[in-house]
């Protein structure tokens, strides 16, 4: 279990973003995408338009850590403090070895980076993560 803050303290309004989530197995040459690469729409969900299984799976986390609790547009200071990640959040059919989960979020119709979050994982055989930050 490990404890993640984000701040952010944006000049722009973010009123359109994109909430892209990669695994990565690593093999002897570096890493592969692997599972999952999957993009969804935030702005989106949050406003009803679209729907998201993953967002839909995270979001009870992300708007008790946070000033996420509200429709897009998002802006001045946003922030997710004390999220908390625990091994039994991934799914249990991970690959047994090192993987490479990366969370990436855009704004804009260019879908300007913002964040880039990477996280390097030890996956044990009974399926407990390990983060090595």
């Amino acid at each position: 279990m490990h404890n993640i803050t984000i701040n952010v303290l944006p000049k722009v309004s973010l009123n359109d973003i994109y909430f892209k989530m990669s695994f990565y197995q690593k093999i002897s040459t570096g890493y592969r995408r692997l599972i999952l690469s999957i993009e969804d729409h935030f702005c989106g969900f949050l406003n009803g338009t679209s729907q998201s299984f993953i967002i839909r799976m995270i979001w009870p986390f992300l708007k008790t850590c946070g000033n996420l609790d509200h429709k897009c547009p998002f802006t001045g200071y946003v922030y997710l403090h004390n999220v908390v990640v625990k091994s039994d959040y991934f799914p249990p059919a991970l690959p047994e070895g090192q993987g490479k989960f990366e969370i990436h979020i855009r704004n804009g119709p260019k879908r300007v980076s913002i964040i880039k979050l990477i996280l390097f994982l030890e996956i044990k055989p009974k399926g407990a993560a390990i983060l090595n930050f």
